[in-house]
């Protein structure tokens, strides 16, 4: 019997690029199962419009990192003290990074910020930005996450089907700094169902199952899209 080339396209893929959100709060009518949702993908550098996704901005690479918690492996005993079993008690899957695009709308969508409009434009209340109205800080909860590779053979990105995202506006006095979004994204195990926004029970994915997160392979009609 001839060994399997284990040799993985995987070890090709590198980097991070945008960040998309589906907010399903906001957005998801339970007409579409999460695997049927189009994921990003531009052609000829052109985004495509008809993405459910919305683009929250370009990630500062250096500043992607694992927030996950490990996963243990613990032994059970016999009263005699050999191991009978080892078991895996699962860890969780997440990660923080910062963007620096924070843009009226890019606040509004990541930071639950309110644009005002009453009051005339010599006062401070007309175009202000109001945040943390009724309590709403910057979380989002849940919301289904894309990240984009800047590099790959055949993966356009990962895809966490379910998740929470916390943000914050972090400022700097230092003037070669810029003010930058914080993130921090936790990954959940999907359900088969979830509430859309109207607060009804849908079905939210039958390919994934309970997937935590997805490895989207690129799109065949448009090759080199999503890099």
């Amino acid at each position: 019997m001839a060994g399997k080339n284990l040799s993985s396209l995987l070890s090709t893929v590198g980097g991070v690029g945008r960040l998309w959100m589906f907010n399903y709060g906001k957005n998801w009518d339970g007409t579409k199962k999460i695997e049927e949702m189009i994921i990003p993908f531009t052609t000829s550098g052109v985004i495509d419009e008809t993405v459910d996704f919305d683009l929250i901005g370009k990630l500062d690479m250096d500043s992607v990192e694992d927030a996950g918690e490990d996963m243990n492996v613990v032994d059970h005993r016999f009263t005699d003290g050999s191991v009978g079993v080892k078991l895996v008690e699962d860890g969780t899957y997440g990660l923080t990074c910062q963007s620096m695009n924070i843009a009226e709308d890019i606040c509004v969508e990541l930071l639950n910020m309110v644009k005002t409009t009453t009051g005339s434009d010599n006062t401070l209340g007309k175009n202000s930005l109001a945040y943390g109205q009724d309590g709403k800080m910057g979380f989002i909860n849940p919301c289904a996450i894309f990240l984009e590779t800047l590099s790959s053979d055949k993966y356009s990105g990962i895809l966490y089907p379910y998740a929470s995202l916390g943000a914050d506006l972090q400022v700097a006095g230092n003037k070669t700094e810029i003010w930058v979004v914080n993130m921090n994204i936790g990954a959940q195990n999907t359900p088969l169902k979830a509430l859309d926004k109207t607060g009804a029970s849908k079905d939210l994915t039958a390919i994934w199952g309970e997937s935590t997160y997805v490895l989207i392979p690129k799109r065949t009609e448009t090759a080199g899209s999503g890099e």
